[in-house]
């Protein structure tokens, strides 16, 4: 009884002191116990949902705007001011995943999806702009530096996202998940670091893949797919059709 009473107070507190704010521009947020939010005072949120779970910090400092976006947070949000998170033009609301930590500075436009898990760590620095329909899946961890500007339906992942297993293994794993959900992930798959320093362009559909380092002021080309590889300054970086079979043993 103690403990749904807890639950009760603490919804109630943070709802009085954050979520009444933003209550009018058809905005929740709801967070729980030993949950930390502070959003400067000239902070704009609309038609937005954030869950902040226990023990999680949220912090938007002052000139950012959150717009059309759900956000549920289990670990660290941290953006610096005059950012803009929006959907875009899409028609769904934008989806950011924090299972780990996320910390950006200042100047951004993010109209991309972001899903963090297994406590990985994304960093973005200031004035980057990343298009719709683009997605950053971080299960290790991933860098971005400044002055970067990324297209629309560009991949940048640190990991497989998910793991492969033997045949009779995966059919295992699929019967005993919850129905219709399949393709959960319980362990995670395997990853690399990704890291894109300043100032380059990342041409649309393309694939930044673990375990790639782009140094700074490089050009990648439409459709370029990139994994494991360094590219040092200066460098425009064009992928090709080559096709590749490799025998697997599942």
């Amino acid at each position: 009884m103690r403990g749904i009473l807890n639950k009760i107070w603490m919804r109630l507190y943070w709802f009085f002191k954050v979520g009444i704010r933003f209550k009018l521009s058809k905005t929740s947020i709801k967070a729980y116990e030993n949950s930390s939010i502070a959003i400067s005072k000239n902070v704009k949120i609309k038609n937005s949902q954030i869950t902040v779970t226990k023990g999680s910090k949220l912090i938007i400092e002052e000139g950012s705007v959150i717009e059309n976006t759900k956000l549920h947070l289990n670990g660290d949000f941290v953006i610096g001011k005059n950012n803009i998170i929006s959907n875009g033009y899409e028609l769904k609301q934008k989806l950011i995943f924090i299972d780990g930590n996320f910390k950006m500075g200042d100047y951004n436009r993010l109209r991309c999806d972001i899903f963090i898990r297994f406590k990985g760590d994304l960093t973005i620095g200031d004035y980057n702009n990343i298009n719709e329909e683009s997605e950053i899946r971080v299960d290790e961890k991933i860098k971005i530096g400044s002055f970067n500007q990324i297209s629309y339906k560009v991949l940048i992942w640190d990991t497989n996202t998910h793991n492969i297993y033997k045949a009779e293994v995966r059919r295992e794993i699929t019967k005993n998940n919850k129905l219709p959900y399949f393709g959960f992930e319980h362990e995670k798959p395997k990853t690399k670091p990704v890291e894109i320093k300043n100032d380059c362009w990342i041409g649309r559909e393309a694939s930044i893949m673990k375990g790639t380092t782009i140094n700074s002021k490089c050009i990648v080309g439409f459709r370029t797919i990139i994994i494991n590889k360094v590219f040092e300054e200066n460098n425009t970086i064009i992928g090709n059709n080559e096709i590749r079979v490799i025998k697997n043993d599942i």
